[in-house]
């Protein structure tokens, strides 16, 4: 949000009330002021929120706030995954997103110029909660992925890259019957909401889990463009890091 930015009266009006705007909306905004001052107060916050003009300003100094926080772990979790340092991925990847209770503001009513800031938030929270899936596949963490993969999946049912990395998890253990199961949930959820099949990346895996081949590579968020090796079924055992090696299945299990 707007942090070391003034903030007009008049916008917050805005925010707070649209188009039915009480007579006493400035008495009010000035009240709220108080309280919010009061309360950081008593964390030892004060001359966190500053009169400036016809407005205000919260003013933090950089990695004071959550938001903040979050994005610099995810950006160093990303690199490690680049590295192929999988404990400091996964423990980064971890501590951003524990700063998470849910969804962005979830318990303040918003406007629509907010509710696209809290969308976008959201988004990176559950990208990021895929990239630690990821992760956790990669290393060798396969039902921790799966519960992880079914958090986005509840949070959001239409993401197929959450549907990939559950039937991948699953997979990875040897869970057929799991795996087919996480892609007939993905399409029921887009057939029902969206009236659409799911894309050729979620068939293919199917087709794949189906045949009981090793799973062939599938999307994953852009960390860079290193080559990884990985050893799965490739002529020179590398693969693009845009790409998530997928792991085959033991011979128990074919």
């Amino acid at each position: 949000m707007r942090v070391n930015t003034m903030v007009s009266v008049d916008e917050m009006v805005d925010e707070l009330w649209g188009v039915r705007v009480p007579d006493s909306a400035i008495h009010n905004i000035r009240l709220y002021i108080a309280n919010l001052r009061r309360l950081l107060a008593r964390v030892g916050a004060t001359s966190i929120v500053n009169l400036r003009g016809s407005g205000y300003q919260l003013v933090a100094e950089p990695g004071r706030l959550d938001i903040e926080v979050f994005r610099r772990d995810v950006a160093d979790a990303r690199r490690a995954v680049a590295d192929a340092e999988w404990d400091v991925a996964l423990a980064l990847f971890e501590r951003g997103v524990g700063l998470w209770r849910g969804r962005a503001l979830a318990d303040v009513p918003v406007s629509a110029a907010l509710s696209a800031w809290c969308a976008g938030a959201d988004d990176e929270r559950l990208g990021a909660t895929e990239d630690l899936v990821g992760a956790l596949i990669m290393a060798g963490f396969p039902d921790r992925a799966a519960s992880r993969a079914g958090d986005v999946i509840a949070a959001d049912p239409l993401r197929e890259r959450a549907h990939a990395l559950l039937m991948r998890a699953r997979y990875q253990v040897g869970d057929v019957a799991g795996a087919l199961a996480a892609f007939d949930a993905a399409r029921r959820h887009m057939v029902r909401q969206l009236g659409v099949e799911p894309g050729d990346d979620l068939r293919r895996l199917q087709q794949a889990v189906l045949s009981r081949e090793p799973v062939p590579a599938g999307p994953v968020r852009a960390v860079g463009r290193r080559w990884l090796a990985v050893h799965f079924d490739r002529p020179n055992g590398l693969l693009p890091l845009e790409v998530l090696p997928g792991p085959t299945v033991p011979p128990a299990h074919r």
